[in-house]
């Protein structure tokens, strides 16, 4: 007899799949399993003889193979104890004939934790007053278009409220990484990312400040081919609000940006913007961002179904194509950045409007983007200005 179903366990708060398959045989009690179920065999091998016995079925009679898809270097980082009741219950419903015609088992009675907000993080419950449409949107925007960016945050709290919301919303393919609660995941990313990362995959990091550098490059390595999925929230200070137009830093000069100052230079460079997102003084428990507020928060209906194929009809004229092309040349920027500018100031055309793309579209981009571009990037670039 063959038994196949699929189940969860969970890995830093996150729920990940697994295949089981269970062989059961005649002959003299016993109990196999794979290396990467090894740590629960002395448990099953206590418990399946007593629950069987209870079931009134002859145990002494099977032999029991189990077999998962886990690989066995991550079963150290997850609770793979999480997996017992499930592997229990399906033999005894094959064994008595409750699942007999089923070859795939759906173990719903286990109760396991499917909903986010079933068991939520304190810090969620504490944020959710917040109205975070602005937020979610804008992050989906960019994902969809392919635009990298960090996102600064005065909490971290508001990074999770994001991030959960956003998964919730939007699609259960994300992993959540809390970064302020669990640093050493890093140590487990390079047996999990291999096996669960795909095209289609998203990944958020909350707290990337809180890992030393040499951490960040390894994480860096690790992502680089999937970096346009990856979405980053950090504080930038102690305060949260250094680089914040809205908001003034309330830290002392010398340590404003030390947590910006602990980033990867790697890391630095594939992420092309910096959106801040704070509550707004005007309207209580209203998230917004600094970043083109009232551009997009006036079409904000529009962004979830805005699309590629509403860019690709801004037109863009050859004397605005010649400055591209000089900003490319004159000061070595990379084409993915290039690229990026030009896609996020056609959204704004877009928005406001207009089937055409104007100098003041990319200047906005630029001039909102200055104090992370002279952090990050080349100062010179923010200093130009070919209409002066």
């Amino acid at each position: 007899m063959m038994i196949q179903f699929q189940t969860q366990v969970e890995y830093y708060e996150n729920k990940i799949p697994v295949n089981i398959q269970i062989f059961i045989t005649r002959g003299l009690f016993s109990l196999t399993t794979t290396s990467e179920l090894s740590d629960i065999r002395a448990n099953l091998s206590l418990k399946l003889p007593v629950i069987l016995k209870k079931k009134s079925i002859a145990y002494s009679k099977l032999k029991i193979r189990i077999s998962s898809d886990l690989p066995p270097r991550l079963v150290k980082y997850i609770d793979a104890h999480m997996l017992e009741s499930p592997i229990a219950s399906a033999i005894c419903d094959s064994l008595t004939g409750k699942d007999s015609l089923r070859s795939y088992y759906n173990p719903s009675h286990l109760k396991l934790n499917n909903d986010s907000h079933e068991k939520a993080p304190i810090s969620f419950i504490k944020n959710s007053k917040h109205n975070l449409d602005f937020a979610v949107t804008t992050i989906n925007l960019l994902q969809v278009q392919k635009i990298s960016a960090i996102y600064f945050v005065d909490t971290q709290d508001l990074g999770l409220s994001i991030s959960l919301e956003y998964k919730d919303r939007y699609s259960p393919k994300i992993f959540i990484f809390n970064l302020y609660k669990n640093p050493e995941i890093i140590n487990s990313l390079s047996v999990f990312l291999p096996h669960f990362l795909n095209i289609d995959q998203k990944l958020i990091f909350i707290g990337l400040e809180n890992l030393p550098k040499t951490k960040q490059e390894t994480l860096f390595q690790l992502i680089k081919n999937n970096i346009k999925n990856c979405i980053f929230f950090i504080k930038p200070c102690r305060c949260g609000n250094f680089l914040n137009n809205n908001k003034q830093c309330v830290c002392h000069s010398l340590v404003r940006s030390k947590n910006l100052d602990t980033l990867s230079g790697e890391l630095i460079s594939a992420l092309d913007f910096n959106i801040n997102f704070f509550e707004s003084s005007s309207k209580s428990g209203l998230i917004i961002s600094d970043f083109f507020y009232t551009t997009i928060m006036d079409n904000l209906e529009d962004l979830d179904g805005f699309n590629t194929k509403g860019l690709d009809s801004i037109s863009i004229s050859s004397y605005l194509k010649t400055y591209i092309e000089d900003l490319y040349t004159t000061f070595q920027l990379t084409p993915d950045l290039i690229k990026s500018i030009v896609r996020f100031a056609c959204i704004l055309a877009f928005l406001r409007g207009r089937d055409e793309l104007l100098f003041s579209d990319i200047f906005d981009v630029i001039n909102l983007q200055s104090n992370w571009y002279k952090y990050a990037k080349n100062s010179k670039f923010i200093q130009h200005r070919p209409l002066a």
